[in-house]
């Protein structure tokens, strides 16, 4: 006995010996091919650099290897430091942790009774101009209504070129792939439903025969709801769709199905082999890019033209980053004003919002899901909706509106073209419409980015953490370092985190109250799209040019406004707005 036991002991620690050894092979090969050489290492290098380093393939699967188990508890420490964790540890913060970014308003609470009805937003859009003639197909929300009303066009015809598209795109070698399912029966009984009402002069409302896809986050009836993975849902359909989904549906709407997801919603390129969605806009090249994540179909769903309107959801930049990479418009709502539902992943900054073909349209979209939700408490007190014919007019001009924006915020971290159309639109915008442009400098830049992450990490880690190993080995490489990362967080930080949410929404308070700025005019995403590569295919990338340690920097202030900001309370305070210009210009920003 004594002998087997002592064999037992020696083959434990020629084991643990072994693994140690690999785990050291593994640094030492990561390390000469730059992985973490090439981080930056202090504040100020964070802010001016940040480094364009990709893992796929094999570094990618043995990157989230050494971030997990035993060996985690060394790698991640040398993780946080390249994120530069202490630039907010080590901060003296004096007030008290904010969980919520919500604060008391005055003025009329929305309930049940004075939420507007579908037919209300039909009698705003009836006071509007007629569509001009641009010479593309249908396009808007208003557009349809129109071809509706008037026998150009039938429900039933938009969904049978609806499957049209989607059929043949499946037969193509790069196909768009917006949709992760859908089913054809469902969409034709939806449409003929449609076509009879507007046969009987019945039409439910303006979103009557409207096509729209869903983010796979949300439940909708009759689908798996898998949130991009391969495995959540199992083989049973929902029974019961999510309430902005059920709000869709008794308007009228055509749901087409769930559109593709970064898995999870971890990540903002995009690139999920399981589902991937293709950027519709080809380069000169012909090269396919990747939407930008994390609601990543739904933003190919709109600028494809399969829909005028998308649903999504945003926690870091999930509808504003793929708005801007597809040349949508994204729309993050002000925290609580469209339910997520219960069961949401990040429940202190996520929100439910919209990916539209035109600002309009996001509008419409908004004044018919926002509202309370029973099931929802973050959303249960909260101002009522009005819908405004005033709101969704193109003004003559912007004269007593003043626009925000920080310089070296724009351009620190940010590719040169982004940069250069955000001040091409201030300009615009100051020469041909009158605004009142202001510079400002946005503190706390690098703190609000670290707790941001923090707390977006930590509560989406939570959400998982029910998930057996197998299940774990099932995500991608990708998504297991980013659940990895915040293994460990400890309740000081995540407090700490917290606080500078505190600092956070009092600077954006006095901004936009005390110091009467309507607007700060900012990148929708520090990058341009990613070229898809066919390295990715089998597990993905990781690349830091592309993930939110750069892209949620330019969010993290606006993840956290709540919605007494009275002069931006309907866009969230800060928006996102991309159109196309009367020559077809691209313009873009938040």
């Amino acid at each position: 006995m004594d002998y087997y036991r002592g064999d037992f002991l020696t083959s434990k620690k020629v084991l643990i010996c072994s693994a140690l050894g690999i785990s050291g092979v593994a640094l030492i090969y990561l390390h000469n091919n730059r992985i973490f050489s090439k981080m930056p290492r202090t504040k100020q290098e964070l802010q001016v650099q940040v480094p364009n380093i990709e893992l796929s393939g094999k570094k990618l699967r043995l990157a989230a290897w050494l971030n997990s188990g035993i060996f985690g508890r060394i790698v991640r420490p040398i993780a946080r430091r390249t994120y530069n964790v202490s630039a907010l540890l080590d901060k003296v913060i004096d007030d008290i942790p904010s969980f919520f970014p919500i604060e008391p308003f005055i003025g009329n609470i929305a309930n049940v009774d004075n939420e507007p009805t579908a037919n209300d937003i039909s009698r705003v859009v009836d006071c509007l101009d007629k569509p001009r003639d641009l010479g593309f197909p249908l396009t808007t929300i208003q557009d349809y209504s129109n071809a509706y009303q008037t026998g150009k066009y039938t429900p039933l015809q938009i969904a049978n070129l609806v499957l049209d598209y989607l059929y043949n795109d499946s037969l193509s070698n790069e196909p768009v792939n917006p949709l992760s399912q859908y089913n054809k029966i469902y969409i034709l009984e939806q449409a003929k439903e449609s076509t009879l009402r507007f046969q009987y002069g019945r039409p439910l409302s303006v979103f009557d025969g409207i096509p729209v896809a869903v983010k796979e986050e949300f439940e909708v009836m009759g689908y798996l709801h898998r949130q991009g993975t391969s495995f959540l849902g199992g083989s049973t359909v929902c029974e019961q769709d999510n309430l902005v989904v059920g709000r869709l549906r008794k308007a009228g709407a055509i749901i087409l199905g769930t559109s593709c997801m970064h898995e999870l919603g971890i990540g903002t390129s995009g690139c999920n082999p399981k589902q991937l969605a293709r950027n519709p806009y080809r380069s000169g090249t012909g090269s396919r890019h990747y939407t930008g994540g994390s609601s990543s179909g739904s933003a190919a769903a709109v600028a494809w033209g399969l829909c005028p309107v998308a649903v999504g959801s945003d926690g870091g930049g999930s509808i504003r980053i793929p708005a801007s990479m597809c040349g949508v418009v994204g729309l993050k709502p002000s925290f609580g004003r469209v339910s997520l539902g219960p069961r949401n992943l990040a429940f202190t900054v996520g929100s439910a919002g919209f990916l539209a073909a035109t600002v309009r349209d996001a509008a419409l979209s908004f004044w018919l899901c926002a509202g309370p939700d029973p099931a929802y408490h973050p959303g249960r007190v909260q101002p009522a909706v009005t819908p405004s014919l005033q709101v969704i007019s193109v003004p003559n001009h912007l004269e007593n509106f003043t626009i925000a924006i920080d310089k070296q915020y724009i351009t620190r971290g940010v590719d040169p073209e982004i940069t250069k159309a955000i001040l091409d639109v201030a300009k615009y915008l100051e020469v041909n419409f009158k605004a009142k442009i202001v510079e400002i400098t946005i503190p706390d830049l690098e703190e609000s980015r670290i707790a941001q992450i923090f707390c977006i990490g930590c509560e989406m880690a939570s959400s998982f953490s029910t998930f057996s190993s197998r299940q774990v080995r099932l995500l991608n490489p990708e998504t297991q370092m980013s659940i990895s990362f915040v293994d460990g967080t400890s309740t000081q930080e995540y407090m700490q985190a917290c606080r500078q949410r505190t600092l956070t929404m009092g600077w954006l308070r006095r901004l936009f109250k005390e110091d009467g700025v309507h607007c700060i005019l900012m990148p929708g995403t520090a990058c341009t799209a990613t070229a898809i590569q066919r390295r990715h295919s089998t597990c993905g990338f990781s690349s830091r040019h592309s993930q939110p340690n750069n892209e949620v920097r330019l969010f993290s202030q606006s993840n956290w406004l709540s919605r007494n900001n009275r002069a931006c309370s309907l866009w969230g305070g800060i928006w996102s707005t991309h159109s196309r210009t009367a020559d077809g210009t691209l313009v873009g920003g938040e």
